[in-house]
Formats: structure tokens, sequence, C-alpha cells
């Protein structure tokens, strides 16, 4: 994965530049994502339809694209690309042919 850092007051913000849309903004010296934009695992688990354990793994196997809060490293997960994989996972039933057995 192809990280960049960014220096800032005496620390390093890590993000992903697969996301290069990420605005950032600037708390307390601090510049972060634009965290109104990412919702935490309970609410991704929500909009997804699973349970909390279900979007964690789904993370850890790189099924959904997860992000840090680089304040205190909580799992973060943007509206628009939880979405995206329920557009991209969303399949028209197709009916079976009725078989004569």
């Amino acid at each position: 994965m192809d990280l960049r850092h960014l220096q800032c007051c005496h620390f390093a913000v890590v993000f992903d530049t697969l996301t290069p849309h990420v605005e950032f903004q600037s708390i307390r010296g601090w510049i972060v994502p634009k965290l109104s934009e990412y919702v935490k695992v309970a609410e991704a688990a929500e909009i997804l339809g699973v349970s909390l354990g279900t979007v964690r793994t789904w993370a850890a196997n790189g099924k959904i694209p997860m992000h840090r809060n680089p304040a205190n490293g909580y799992r973060l997960f943007k509206r628009e690309e939880l979405e995206k994989f329920l557009r991209n996972i969303a399949k028209p039933i197709t009916p079976t042919k009725n078989r004569k057995d």
C-alpha cells in the first residue's frame, strides 16, 4: 500500500494516497481528515446490515476500505466508500429455470 507521511507539529500523520480526495482540516494544530465524512464501526455495520465483527473482518481482509483516526487510532469508514461497496455487491436476482426432474 502506498502511504505518505505528513509532518506537522512534532508528529506524523499517515494517510492513504488511494483516497487523495480526502479533505483535511486543522484542529488545535493537528492536521486531520474531515471526520464528518467518516463513520465508526457501529454505524458502518448499520449501513451495511451486518454485525460489528463482520465489518472488522471485512476491513482486515481488505473487502471494505478502512482508515484510522490519526488522533486515537479508531477504525473509520468513509460513507461514500461503503455505499460504493454496496452498489458493487448488489446484483439483480435472476430466476432459475425450472428443471424437469
